[in-house]
């Protein structure tokens, strides 16, 4: 049985305390652009082209189930279903297509938990209100195509390139041994209706895909031992750069077993998180020319992750801890709360960045006014002074994420729930 449930959001959780400098970066500021859900309390833009148009998910009214949505000045456009009740946009390029995940009213395929539900999962390509790519297919064998982990960990933020190609997950017909009867998921690239299957690193099983450029590089993370690790009681997964057939390790922090990559720069730099020594706490992690980063969190915070690189190098995610967490830019290897280049009187906390264009444009989600409610928001660089900045210290006590429980670490024992594959 499928056991993903569309939840909320998306994103992580990271750790010690590393804090890194933080300083003005030029002293840009930003216009914030609430631009609403399609009915329910919960919205999340999950990627931006470089025209400004976005692409992300939804709640509808009564936040029951929730669909995926593109939007372009000011208007907001359901994208509807494969027939099922949820799906889930992640993905757009500068051709304005989108990548829609979505369930089908069909049952009876493999046992996986990529899907919202219980039903048969597919992916499809929206372009001006026609699906100019119906079905995206399978991998030999198997029976769903999905965009795994749907909101979480800031996937989905480029999950196709302006060649037309598209990345995604799809289950084979093979049971993962280390926990069945689920079957084991990989990633694939599609490109012009043929489904390549990218491969594993190691002898590892199981594989996810976050993001591609327009180098046809794809970015993720793999299974790279066929059985649990003793320590961690599950498979470890190292971040990888698939490119032209063959997929790199691109390892974690020294001492650490862990890593993701979330999103990938045109130049070939990549982004994501990795443990630290202990494998209990993250940071933000950046790859280049075969070395990694550590950038840190946020001074006072413990936990930090990156979603989304663009081609100056400036880097967006987010860094919390128990009570707190805010959405942040990195550039140069200095990190700025978003919160303090918008106006303090915009009525705005900005949570989560999830994606970066070439304009810089940033997009994430926050809370704006209405601490019940879960708002997306597009910031929109000014060379306009502030004269009185927002605060830097972004509690999330008394919200609607202490309500639930969201915070940087739950989400990220989400994600190790769904590597397992079990129910959380």
């Amino acid at each position: 049985m499928k056991s993903r449930t569309l939840t909320l959001i998306s994103f992580i959780t990271l750790f010690t305390a590393m804090a890194i400098p933080v300083r003005l970066l030029g002293q840009l500021n930003y216009i914030a652009t609430d631009f609403g859900s399609l009915g329910g309390s919960f919205s999340a833009p999950n990627t931006i082209n470089n025209r400004g148009q976005i692409a992300g998910s939804s709640n509808l009214e009564g936040d029951v189930v929730g669909h995926a949505f593109f939007w372009e000045g000011g208007k907001m456009t359901d994208l509807g279903t494969l027939g099922g009740p949820i799906s889930v946009g992640a993905g757009i390029n500068n051709s304005g297509e989108v990548v829609v995940g979505a369930d089908t009213p069909l049952f009876g395929g493999l046992q996986n938990t990529m899907c919202a539900t219980t039903a048969i999962c597919r992916m499809f390509v929206w372009r001006k209100g026609v699906r100019v790519v119906p079905d995206l297919g399978t991998l030999e064998g198997g029976t769903d195509t999905a965009i795994y982990d749907l909101l979480s960990f800031g996937q989905g933020t480029s999950f196709n390139n302006n060649r037309h190609q598209v990345i995604g997950q799809a289950d084979i017909p093979i049971t993962d041994p280390n926990n069945p009867p689920f079957a084991i998921s990989r990633a694939f690239l599609w490109d012009r209706g043929l489904m390549t299957d990218l491969g594993v690193l190691g002898d590892g099983h199981n594989v996810s895909a976050s993001a591609i450029n327009d180098e046809s590089q794809v970015v993720g993370d793999s299974e790279f031992t066929s059985g649990p690790d003793p320590v961690l009681n599950f498979p470890p997964f190292h971040a990888f750069l698939w490119d032209k057939g063959a997929m790199t390790d691109l390892q974690a922090f020294p001492g650490a077993k862990l890593s993701i990559a979330l999103g990938i720069s045109n130049a070939g730099q990549v982004v994501g998180l990795s443990t630290v020594p202990g494998d209990v706490d993250f940071h933000t992690a950046a790859w280049s020319n075969g070395t990694v980063t550590d950038l840190g969190t946020f001074p006072g915070d413990s936990l930090s992750v990156a979603n989304a690189v663009n081609q100056r190098g400036r880097i967006v995610g987010a860094s919390g801890g128990s009570t707190t967490m805010r959405a942040m830019l990195w550039e140069n290897g200095a990190g700025i709360d978003l919160n303090t280049r918008i106006p303090a009187s915009s009525g705005w906390q900005l949570l989560y960045a999830i994606d970066i264009n070439a304009r810089g444009q940033i997009t994430g989600w926050g809370i704006h006014n209405n601490p019940n409610v879960i708002s997306a928001f597009l910031l929109t660089p000014t060379n306009d002074r502030i004269d009185s900045p927002g605060q830097s210290a972004r509690t999330i006590t008394g919200t609607v994420l202490e309500k639930k429980g969201i915070t940087l670490r739950q989400l990220f024992r989400h994600r190790l729930a769904e590597r397992l594959r079990t129910k959380n």
